[in-house]
């Protein structure tokens, strides 16, 4: 290499699978009506330490990849996780994936949630069952992002950008480790922007 012309490399790279479901047309006008029903017979489930009162069953009914309304929407994340982990280089040959935890976010005017990750469980992954015009997106930030004193860009770039926003799409299904740091932002539009999250883990096959 010519010491004078340096080289740039990025390092550990954060992946985030995005995957427009086939078909999610059919599968969320069944998801939708589970919704509906959802709404009206479980409590929201919100935790204590949120700052917002978004309706959520991670704290009421966390199991919903048990329900057969969500079994396609299952195998279909752990098709995704699986082409995930093959990516990333997972002997995925000696393991299966298990679904932990399953739960719906329905975000309308105000509503946000903090920074956090799923940091016990190798995969976390998001769909979108409903995105209106101007839903909240989706925050993205870097693991190094309080690690170190940064100026004032003049530019924000990938080479220096500390967190990434996603656009919310209906039947978008996002895919990445359990580490990753997000949040979304608050919402600005009264329509309900409603997110399905689900949890899992690598389990050997035969164990």
């Amino acid at each position: 290499m010519n010491e004078s012309s340096p080289k740039f490399q990025l390092l550990f790279p954060t992946v985030v699978q995005m995957t427009l479901i086939e078909g999610h047309q059919a599968l969320n006008a069944d998801l939708n009506r589970e919704f509906d029903r959802i709404r009206r017979e479980t409590p929201n489930g919100r935790p204590q330490a949120w700052s917002s009162e978004v309706y959520t069953t991670i704290g009421s009914d966390y199991l919903l990849h048990q329900r057969p309304a969500f079994a396609r929407l299952a195998d279909l994340f752990v098709e995704q996780a699986t082409r995930y982990g093959q990516t990333l280089d997972y002997p995925m040959e000696r393991y299966g994936i298990h679904i932990d935890m399953c739960w719906l976010n329905a975000y309308t005017h105000g509503h946000s949630q903090e920074r956090h990750t799923h940091i016990n469980y190798v995969f976390g992954g998001i769909y979108y069952l409903k995105a209106p015009t101007g839903a909240s997106k989706l925050v993205v930030h870097s693991p190094t992002a309080d690690a170190v004193l940064v100026p004032d860009y003049a530019e924000r770039t990938d080479l220096n950008t500390s967190f990434v926003e996603i656009e919310p799409k209906e039947g978008i299904m996002l895919i990445f480790q359990g580490n990753l740091r997000h949040g979304v932002k608050a919402s600005e539009i009264p329509a309900e922007r409603v997110s399905i999250s689900m949890n899992a883990n690598l389990v050997q096959r035969g164990a």
